[in-house]
């Protein structure tokens, strides 16, 4: 893990960012990122516990999220965005995936699909967390979500030192 950061840390921004979903490995193909409220808790908690960091939170409710094959189309708030995710690079650990992307952003040419994949409602909490990166915990009401996104250039042994007060 520490060398796939220290490789693509750098390098992060808005469109080429670093995905970390939070879960169990159940298999080499087999990723599950469902967490209960007890283990949500849990983390927020050493969330809170981290020195010398500034978190901003903000809150968004009612978000449905339409998926087919590498695209995403976000409806929030009366807005959509249109997103398509193709996978540079990713590694797998017992309870972190990770994954380098390139997401092309375009919000005027949304393409007419009338079947999906999956269809998402979920709220969103988002955490800035020192405006280095955001944690997202998505609530889709049975269960919850943590994915840490890393949209801007940071150093890989800070992630890691971060990441190791988080998740161990």
């Amino acid at each position: 893990m520490k060398e796939f950061l220290d490789k693509y840390a750098s390098l992060s921004n808005k469109n080429s960012p670093i995905t970390i979903h939070y879960g169990i490995k159940i298999s080499e193909n087999i990723f599950n990122t469902k967490i209960d409220k007890q283990r949500l808790d849990s983390i927020l908690e050493k969330i809170k516990k981290i020195e010398n960091m500034k978190l901003n939170i903000s809150y968004i409710n009612d978000i449905t999220e339409y998926k087919t094959e590498n695209t995403s189309i976000i409806k929030s708030n009366n807005e959509l965005d249109y997103l398509i995710y193709n996978i540079k690079d990713s590694i797998v650990t017992n309870n972190l995936y990770i994954i380098k992307h390139n997401i092309q952003i375009n919000s005027t040419i949304i393409p007419s699909i009338s079947q999906f994949e999956s269809i998402e409602k979920y709220d969103l909490m988002n955490i800035s967390f020192n405006n280095f990166f955001n944690i997202k915990i998505h609530d889709y009401k049975e269960y919850y979500t943590l994915t840490i996104q890393i949209k801007k250039p940071n150093s890989g042994t800070f992630l890691h030192n971060i990441l190791s007060k988080i998740f161990t």
